[in-house]
């Protein structure tokens, strides 16, 4: 049935016997709803709804991966320094075990690709410390990308790291011990982080680099300092524009 005025009926169809003239309102007794309650406080001056506050959610935690764990444990048994990092969950040693843990290829590497990949991504964590002014260039590093063809480094047969050249690359924070592993292939011969922001304790691990033959120049950097009874560990190790802090090399 449709409900309007009798003149419109009248005038537009002529004929109203199916029509019922419309005779004001008439209480059904329906309820009415209430008026949706306001979203925040009404500003003064606005004259639109404010909006609702943004709902923050959280990154998902990777979970552990127990394969690889057992692997970086094995490998590092007698060093307490690097299974107290793994087991540190505020430590970039276990971003970057948790990282490399949830990687898609992860079941196609052998153990020494997983340790020297592992290196390389807690070097990365550690070097990449700063939000708002990140690596200049990360191209490939800690992808799925074979780490060979990671920017900035060299591989020996493209398998072995042979070389990281990161230059002015705005690299900051701090060495970690970790970047030993990256050196498991005995063939690590170039470190060149110059003109970047590394800063702290140079990392006694890298004496361990028997091959180790350039680590650039830190003009920036006056505070990096190695503990003395390591030194003669890299003597081999050319120090542009740096002498270890208090004591020269021994050799």
């Amino acid at each position: 049935m449709v409900v309007c005025g009798e003149d419109c009926c009248d005038e537009c169809f002529g004929d109203d016997s199916d029509f019922k003239f419309y005779q004001g309102y008439e209480d059904t007794g329906m309820p009415t709803s209430s008026p949706a309650a306001p979203l925040g406080t009404v500003v003064p001056g606005r004259n639109f709804p404010p909006t609702a506050s943004p709902v923050t959610m959280s990154a998902p935690t990777l979970p552990e991966n127990p394969e690889l764990k057992d692997d970086l444990l094995k490998h590092m048994k007698e060093s307490p320094l690097f299974s107290d990092r793994l087991s540190d969950k505020n430590s970039h040693a276990y971003e970057a075990f948790l990282w490399l843990g949830s990687t898609p290829n992860f079941d196609e590497l052998d153990e020494f690709h997983r340790l020297q990949r592992y290196g390389l991504a807690t070097f990365y964590f550690s070097t990449n410390t700063d939000a708002g002014y990140p690596w200049k260039i990360s191209e490939s590093w800690n992808s799925g990308e074979h780490e060979c063809n990671w920017f900035g480094v060299s591989c020996e047969d493209d398998n072995t790291v042979t070389e990281i050249s990161l230059p002015g690359n705005r690299l900051s924070g701090t060495i970690p011990p970790e970047i030993e592993l990256v050196g498991l292939g005995n063939m690590l011969t170039t470190l060149n982080l110059s003109g970047n922001n590394i800063g702290g304790k140079l990392a006694v691990q890298l004496g361990a680099l028997k091959h180790l033959e350039v680590l650039g120049k830190y003009p920036s950097i006056s505070q990096l300092a190695c503990i003395s009874s390591y030194c003669h560990r890299m003597s081999k190790i050319v120090l542009r524009y740096y002498l270890c802090v208090p004591h020269r090399f021994e050799s």
